[in-house]
C-alpha cells in the first residue's frame, strides 16, 4: 500500500493557484496529463510527500530526464520540460500549503540548481517552439501558434518603439522612462498576448490587457515601485504616439490607452501585493531591499543561506555541502554590512560621519547601490543648451545621491521617511531620483528649479506608488539644506513645488552651477566594492 495518496484531491485548487499561471504556455489537458504523472510519480514513492526534500525533488527530476532519453529528441524535449515544470509548480504549490519537506523559501534555489545540472534552461526555447508549433487548435481553443507571426510581431514592435525613440514626441515621455524599459515592457506584453491569447496589437481587448498586466508584471517582474508606476505611462504615451503616427488605428490607440488607464490603480495595487507575487519575484524583491545586487552570485548565494537557514536548517547544512568555500565565506551582503557598521556607531560617531566630508564620501563608496556604475549606460540627454553630458559630472551627481541618502538614512531620528522602509531602500530611490534628472534634464543639485520637482510632485501624486516617495524627497530636501549641500531658499522652493503649492517668488537656480570635476574625481578614488 502506498504512503502517499493521489494529487487529484489538489486539482481543483491547483488551476486557481497562481503557480497554475506560470504553466500559461500549456494548454489544460495538457497540464492536466503532467499533473497526473506528478502524482503518480508520488504515489509510487516509498517516502511520506512529508518528508521530501532536496534529495527527493532531484531524484524525480532524474528520472524525468532519464526517460527523456539522451540526447532527448524534440518530442522528449517537450515531455521533458512540460513534466519538470508542472512538477516544479506543483511541488511549490504544496510546499506553501506545507505538505512537503521543505518551504517554498528554499524552492526556487533547488530549481535553479537542477536547471543548472541538466542544462533545462538552454533547452527550453527550443522545446516551447515545438510545441507551440505543434499544438492542435482544437487542444488549445486557439489559432495554431505559428514562429513566423510571433517573430513579425516581435520585429515590427521593436521597429515601432525605435522610431518612437527617435522621434520628436520622445522628448515628452515620461520622466523616468528609457529606451531600455520601453523596449522590455512592450516586448513581454506583445510576447504575452501573442503565445497565450493569440493576439497582436491590432486586435488586444482589455481582458487580455489586464491579464497580461497581472500575469507577466504583477507574478513575475520584480519592479520598484518606481518601475511599476512608470508602466502605464510608459505603454500609454507609446499608444498615443502609434495612433498618430497611423502605425496603429488611432481609435484601437485610444481604446487601448483608456483599458490600461482604468486597470492601472488596480495594476499598482496589486504591485505591492507579495501574496501575489511568485516564489522567484519575493525571493528577488526581497534581496534587492537589502541591498544585495541579483546578479552577484556569491551575495545571492549567501542571501539564500540565510533563508534556508531560517526556514530550513538540514536543507541548509545539504546545500552547504555543495557550495564552493568561497561562496560561504562571502556573507557581506549590503544590509548586513551596513546594520554591522552602524550598530557600533554611536551618536559622536554619527556626527562625526556627517561633518567630515572625507568620511561620508568613503561611506558612500562603500554603499553605493549601483556600484558597477550601471547608471551610466541609462538613456540621457547628449546635450541641453549650452550643457553637455560628462561622465565625470554625472558620477559626481551620483556620488552626491548616495551621500544624500546615507545623510538621510544617518539622521533618521529628525525626518519623516516611508513607513517600514530601511537604509538600501533609502539610499537607493534618493540616488536614483539625482542620476534620473541628471540624466533626463542635465541638472546638478545645484541647478534644480521648482519646475522640475512641480512636474515630478504632479506625476508621483497619480500614482498610488508616488506617496511614499514624496514623503522621502521632500525629507531628503530638508536634510540636505540643514547639511549647506543646498541653499535654504532653494530647499523650500524645491519641497513647496513638490507638495503642489504655487511657485510664486520661487528659488531660480545659477545655470550651469557644479561641483568641480576635480571633486568629482577625488570622489572616486576608491575602487567601488565589487571591483575589490
Amino acid at each position: 500500500m502506498s504512503v502517499n495518496d493521489s494529487l487529484d484531491p489538489y486539482w481543483e485548487d491547483f488551476q486557481q493557484a497562481p503557480e497554475y499561471q506560470r504553466l500559461a504556455l500549456y494548454a489544460n489537458p495538457l497540464i492536466q496529463h503532467f499533473f497526473a504523472a506528478v502524482s503518480q510519480a508520488i504515489i509510487d514513492s516509498t517516502l511520506p510527500l512529508k518528508q521530501w526534500r532536496k534529495q527527493q525533488l532531484a531524484e524525480q527530476v532524474t528520472d524525468f530526464v532519464t526517460a527523456a532519453g539522451d540526447p532527448p529528441d524534440a518530442i522528449g524535449d517537450v515531455i521533458l520540460l512540460g513534466k519538470y515544470r508542472v512538477f516544479a509548480m506543483v511541488m511549490t504549490f504544496l510546499a506553501k500549503r506545507q505538505k512537503l519537506g521543505i518551504s517554498a523559501e528554499a524552492l526556487p534555489l533547488v530549481w535553479q540548481q537542477l536547471e543548472r545540472q541538466y542544462d533545462l534552461d538552454s533547452e527550453s526555447s527550443r522545446a516551447d517552439e515545438y510545441f507551440l508549433s505543434t499544438l492542435p487548435s482544437s487542444v488549445s481553443g486557439l489559432a495554431q501558434w505559428q514562429s513566423y507571426t510571433a517573430a513579425d510581431i516581435a520585429d515590427y514592435t521593436q521597429a515601432w518603439v525605435d522610431d518612437y525613440v527617435a522621434s520628436a514626441a520622445w522628448r515628452q515621455r515620461p520622466m523616468g522612462v528609457s529606451r531600455e524599459f520601453l523596449s522590455t515592457t512592450v516586448a513581454d506584453l506583445t510576447t504575452l498576448a501573442y503565445d497565450r491569447y493569440r493576439k497582436t496589437p491590432k486586435t488586444w481587448t482589455k481582458r487580455v490587457l489586464q491579464e497580461t498586466l497581472s500575469w507577466k508584471f504583477v507574478w513575475q517582474q520584480p519592479l520598484t515601485a518606481t518601475g511599476a508606476a512608470l508602466i502605464v505611462p510608459a505603454l500609454t504615451a507609446w499608444l498615443a504616439w502609434l495612433g498618430q503616427t497611423e502605425r496603429l488605428n488611432a481609435k484601437k490607440a485610444a481604446n487601448y490607452q483608456r483599458y490600461l488607464r482604468a486597470l492601472e490603480p488596480e495594476f499598482l495595487k496589486q504591485m505591492q501585493d507579495e501574496e501575489l507575487f511568485s516564489t522567484g519575484k519575493l525571493l528577488y524583491t526581497h534581496m534587492v531591499a537589502f541591498g544585495i545586487d541579483p546578479n552577484a552570485e556569491a551575495a545571492v548565494d549567501a542571501f539564500m543561506d540565510q533563508v534556508i537557514g531560517y526556514r530550513d536548517e538540514d536543507l541548509m547544512q545539504e546545500v552547504q555541502a555543495l557550495m564552493p568555500e568561497a561562496a560561504l565565506a562571502d556573507q557581506a551582503d549590503w544590509e548586513e554590512d551596513f546594520e554591522a557598521d552602524e550598530s557600533a556607531l554611536v551618536p559622536d560617531d554619527v556626527r562625526a560621519i556627517l561633518d567630515d566630508e572625507q568620511a561620508m564620501q568613503q561611506a558612500a563608496e562603500l554603499y553605493d547601490p549601483d556600484s558597477a556604475a550601471n547608471y551610466l549606460q541609462a538613456d540621457h540627454l547628449p546635450a541641453k543648451g549650452p550643457r553637455q553630458w560628462q561622465k565625470a559630472v554625472a558620477q559626481q551627481v551620483h556620488a552626491q545621491g548616495v551621500q544624500a541618502g546615507l545623510r538621510l538614512w544617518l539622521q533618521r531620528d529628525r525626518y519623516a521617511l516611508p513607513q517600514g522602509w530601511q537604509a538600501p531602500a533609502i539610499v537607493l530611490q534618493v540616488t536614483q531620483l539625482f542620476d534620473l534628472f541628471y540624466a533626463q534634464d542635465l541638472s546638478t543639485p545645484a541647478s534644480w528649479t521648482p519646475a522640475m520637482f512641480a512636474d515630478f510632485g504632479d506625476w508621483l501624486r497619480q500614482n498610488e506608488a508616488g506617496q511614499a516617495l514624496l514623503l522621502l524627497y521632500s525629507s531628503m530636501l530638508a536634510a540636505q539644506a540643514a547639511a549647506g549641500s543646498l541653499p535654504a531658499a532653494q530647499s523650500s522652493s524645491l519641497q513647496a513645488a513638490l507638495r503642489g503649492e504655487p511657485m510664486s517668488g520661487a528659488f531660480k537656480a545659477k545655470p550651469g552651477k557644479v561641483i568641480s570635476l576635480q571633486q568629482a574625481k577625488a570622489q572616486l578614488k576608491h575602487k567601488p566594492r565589487a571591483e575589490r
